[in-house]
């Protein structure tokens, strides 16, 4: 950076510079950027996505194993979804904040 860029860089607080003194008593500066976080959209977008994929899968098995049943179709469903539903709950929470973090990340001025 130049004189006008390292003003900049400071005054717009976009950032911090680390000094480290090296064994042989040189310096090294190291510029350190603070990120803006990341996108809104990209997170919802994420969210909705991370849930729509772990829900679709779950009850796409389960309703195909049911299927298979014959006339028994809607107890077994039923009976499936019932003894699922906290492993689907818990699996849709998780991939619904991978999904938002990767989306924010994906998206967002970092």
């Amino acid at each position: 950076m130049n004189d006008e860029q390292l003003t900049h860089f400071l005054n717009g607080n976009n950032g911090v510079i680390k000094v480290c003194r090296f064994a042989n008593g040189e310096f090294k500066l190291d510029r350190h950027v603070r990120g803006n976080g990341g996108g809104a959209i990209g997170a919802a977008v994420g969210v909705v996505a991370g849930t729509a994929v772990v829900q679709g899968v779950a009850h796409g098995t389960i309703w195909t194993i049911a299927a298979c049943t014959g006339p028994f179709v809607f107890f077994v469903g039923y009976a499936l979804e019932a003894a699922c539903a906290p492993a689907i709950a818990s699996a849709t929470v998780y991939a619904a904040a991978v999904g938002g973090l990767t989306g924010a990340v994906a998206t967002g001025p970092i």
